[in-house]
């Protein structure tokens, strides 16, 4: 029956879908003959690999969609791999969104302003920046060096008074008239040649201006401007400049051993310096795929995904569909787009520096998965006199501050990693004030009360609170394993041990032990504690910021004209916080429901105008 539908398909470039039981998506494909290329799966099984042959006897019925071009069908194919996760395709797992600074052209008077989304407008984007923290900071930095407005109202020159932003130098004016638009455009020219690596023009222009008001006997213009030279040098002598050219390009080395999975690292390069770096892994390989099929496969997928895609990109194996992908590129910039794989020169050494950190990657990614088991089981057993190897380990924290938006956090690790979806949050009901230990006893209360209903129930496990912990490890020291050893009695457990690790001295208290344990400082064991109860800090931490920005959040989004309990919560459940709404764009913040392009404006407008949260 497959083998008369497959005569049946057109000689057209499109997207197929091999499908199982239930219509399952096992596996999709793009063709530039969708007839010939399906065929061959089913011509010779001698030739096809294992996995390949494997696939071919799991499916049950194929499906197509038939598109105008081979680059439409390659756009396509990823987009649809993303949407249905198919089985036998190999991924990109944890596929992200980075942040760039946008200057929003098609205003008179630009904004400038973080974004995560790419859209096809007159703006210019900068990036991509790896660390959020970092192009927040660029930002602050560049509202410094050079006075742009941070609101979105309609500009005309005659308000009455300026905002806050402009008595504190962070805003030229242009909504009281102080400067028009040929002079903001200038301040938008430095910026650009800022982000652009172009500081000597900067410079330059700055210096001119400088010299022009000192003449005109405006010393405190030109006090301004010697402040901007002076910092703009300040930073630019701490850039990494790789390039004396303004090359733009991604480095991609990767690394892939006889495993299911392949690490992949990325140099950014914009205007020959080097912005920030990322790692990547790609799941669910086998030995058959080459090198080629391997950077084939992750280009399509790392780029699919509305980023800035560079003029030049460098690779330690050439894809196998190179003029394919090549010219798949050059359509999504619109401009040309060259991949190469360099055998010598800087260029190359870059390309191994890209390598030799994939291999570093892999490596200890796998010390991290196979290495951390055995001293959980010979050290930590021993060590803590526990029954068995503690395979499962919870680790609790509180946040707080000064009281308020107290929250508790629970973390899980298998075998010394991380099980972030077993992750549980808590908000803190039955306390008030400063009392980290009724915090505590509460936050471990209720996640051993759904164990123990679960037990009662007998039914299947549905969620981490029903799973018992090998360990229970508390963030703090003898009082806060006293509470948690009273809650355990309390509850009627006795077969689920505890212990507790304090700051201070890195002390591990356990309940039958009279005195603190010390582990040496350069112990595995320790380091692999130390990080469980640093991640539950971190987790608590992060989650206790989101409430208390939410608070915030609220707060503000309250005085505002418009805003109901509906479309708070939209805006709330959309963005968590403040910063987050302040990053976005006005079109950003339409899409939420029930908001519209003007009200957008007006919270933006409000957000930029409060004090930073």
């Amino acid at each position: 029956m497959l083998l008369e539908k497959i005569k049946t398909l057109p000689n057209k470039p499109g997207v197929y879908f091999f499908q199982g039981k239930n219509k399952q998506v096992l596996y999709i494909g793009k063709a530039q003959d969708l007839r010939k290329r399906v065929s061959q799966y089913f011509s010779s099984s001698n030739t096809l690999s294992f996995k390949t042959r494997k696939l071919v006897n799991n499916i049950i019925d194929i499906d197509i969609i038939i598109t105008d071009s081979n680059d439409e069908a390659l756009l396509l194919e990823n987009t649809l791999i993303k949407k249905h996760k198919p089985r036998f395709n190999v991924r990109l797992k944890d596929d992200k969104t980075y942040p760039y600074i946008k200057i929003d052209l098609k205003e008179n008077f630009p904004l400038v302003y973080i974004t995560r989304q790419i859209l096809p407008d007159n703006g210019r984007y900068f990036g991509p920046y790896t660390n959020v923290g970092g192009v927040r900071k660029t930002l602050r930095l560049l509202n410094k060096l050079f006075p742009f407005r941070s609101c979105t109202k309609k500009i005309t020159g005659k308000d009455p008074h300026p905002c806050l932003e402009f008595h504190i130098n962070r805003c030229a004016g242009p909504c009281i008239g102080v400067i028009n638009q040929k002079e903001y455009m200038e301040i938008i020219k430095d910026i650009t040649n800022f982000l652009e690596g172009n500081t000597k023009e900067v410079l330059n222009s700055l210096n001119e201006r400088m010299h022009s008001a000192s003449n005109q006997l405006h010393f405190e213009n030109a006090a301004k401007y010697r402040d901007q030279i002076h910092a703009i040098k300040s930073v630019t002598e701490k850039q990494k400049v790789l390039f004396k050219n303004p090359l733009n390009m991604d480095v991609i080395g990767f690394w892939s051993s006889k495993s299911s999975k392949a690490t992949f690292e990325i140099l950014f390069i914009r205007n020959g310096r080097l912005i920030g770096k990322d790692n990547f892994t790609l799941t669910k390989i086998t030995e058959d795929e080459s090198d080629s099929e391997l950077i084939s496969i992750f280009l399509k997928q790392f780029y699919s995904n509305n980023k800035v895609i560079p003029s030049l990109i460098l690779v330690s194996a050439l894809p196998n569909e190179v003029n394919e992908i090549t010219k798949w590129l050059t359509l999504l910039k619109n401009s040309n787009v060259e991949i190469k794989n360099p055998q010598r020169g800087h260029k190359a050494h870059l390309l191994k520096m890209a390598i030799t950190n994939a291999e570093h990657k892999s490596s200890r990614s796998k010390i991290e998965s196979n290495g951390i088991k055995t001293h959980l089981s010979d050290n930590l057993m021993s060590l803590l006199e526990l029954p068995h190897s503690p395979h499962r380990i919870e680790c609790y924290d509180i946040s707080n501050l000064q009281g308020t938006n107290a929250v508790g956090s629970m973390v899980v690790f298998n075998d010394g990693i991380p099980v972030k979806k077993d992750y549980r949050k808590f908000g803190i009901k039955s306390v008030e004030g400063i009392d980290d230990y009724s915090m505590m006893q509460e936050v471990l209360t209720r996640r051993l009360q759904h164990l123990i209903e679960s037990k009662k129930s007998n039914s299947p496990i549905q969620d981490s609170l029903h799973i018992k912990p090998d360990l229970i490890i508390l963030d703090g020291g003898k009082g806060h394993l006293s509470i948690g050893h009273q809650v355990l009695l309390n509850l009627g457990i006795r077969d689920i041990p505890l212990a507790s690790i304090a700051k201070k001295n890195e002390e591990i208290f356990v309940p039958h032990f009279q005195e603190s344990i010390i582990i040496p400082k350069d112990s595995p064991t320790l380091y692999m504690l130390q990080n469980i109860r640093d991640e539950a800090h971190r987790f608590a931490i992060t989650f206790h910021r989101t409430k208390r920005s939410k608070v915030g959040l609220k707060s503000v989004l309250d005085e505002i004209h418009g805003i109901g309990t509906k479309r708070r919560k939209a805006l709330i459940k959309k963005f968590n916080d403040i910063n987050s709404i302040k990053e976005a764009s006005p079109i950003e913040i339409s899409k939420t429901e029930g908001i519209s392009l003007s009200l957008a404006k007006m919270i933006k407008e409000k957000l930029n105008n409060s004090n930073p949260s």
